[in-house]
């Protein structure tokens, strides 16, 4: 009798730890929906804002809405980042940028509103061309700024080949991507954003392969295989540069005193 008792309580207090648990769990799942739930809110929030520096999007068409691509941008100003996430408000986007960035306030904030991939100046290596093909792979849209960093003068810098290679290795479209008026708004030496307005300009999506126009005079057949040289690299990141030069109306950095 005194067993079947003890079995009893036993049973009862596996039941109530159970239970317990169960609640436990319960109260992380709906902790996590709410911060989930108060992050979007914010995202949407910040962006929304954001859009009212946004004059007109061309070409707004062109922009993927599902898969893997690899958006190409100049680089004008820190409001890039924000004018470029306010018309994906509904997705997020995957940004390469210097780890700095994270030390400079409001921007470094605004950046963790999206997928964050670092570059380390002092330590470039690998890793993040690892992690840009992993997004790639989960099917997010990848931004580079070739430029490297923003424009002081609001000409166009000489573009860096990165893309090139992630591009050639994943076979994502490379979607040119054209920011006019950001550097009105907050240029380089200033604090404060001003209210002025922008315009963004999209251009037809680019595979990089022989077969396009664009580059079919720069592959090489080498063991059976055609392929890019280091030099040719260079070269198609400056052509497709050029067509969001055209588009924007900007000139190069060494093309004559800034207007």
């Amino acid at each position: 009798m005194a067993r079947k008792k003890t079995l009893r309580q036993l049973r009862k207090l596996l039941k109530r730890r159970k239970r317990s648990f169960t609640i436990k769990d319960n109260l992380e799942v709906f902790s996590r929906l709410v911060k989930r739930l108060r992050f979007k809110f914010l995202r949407y929030f910040v962006y929304f804002c954001f859009r009212l520096w946004l004059k007109k999007v061309h070409n707004e068409g062109l922009l993927p809405k599902e898969g893997p691509a690899i958006i190409v941008s100049n680089h004008l100003s820190y409001y890039d980042w924000g004018i470029l996430s306010a018309i994906y408000w509904d997705r997020y986007l995957a940004f390469i940028g210097n780890k700095d960035l994270l030390n400079r306030g409001f921007v470094g904030w605004l950046m963790r509103l999206n997928m964050l991939i670092f570059i380390d100046p002092k330590k470039p290596g690998l890793t993040f061309l690892k992690e840009a093909l992993r997004k790639l792979k989960e099917e997010n849209i990848l931004v580079i700024y070739p430029e490297g960093s923003r424009s002081k003068t609001g000409r166009m810098l000489e573009p860096r080949r990165g893309f090139i290679k992630i591009a050639l290795k994943t076979g994502a479209p490379i979607i040119p991507i054209g920011m006019k008026g950001t550097y009105s708004i907050l240029p380089p030496h200033k604090v404060f954003p001003r209210f002025k307005r922008c315009e963004v300009f999209v251009g037809p999506p680019i595979l990089l392969n022989r077969r396009h126009p664009l580059f079919k005079d720069l592959f090489h057949l080498f063991n059976g295989e055609y392929i890019l040289s280091e030099e040719g690299e260079s070269v198609a990141a400056r052509r497709i540069m050029e067509i969001i030069k055209e588009m924007t109306g900007q000139e190069w950095e060494d093309e004559g005193d800034p207007t």
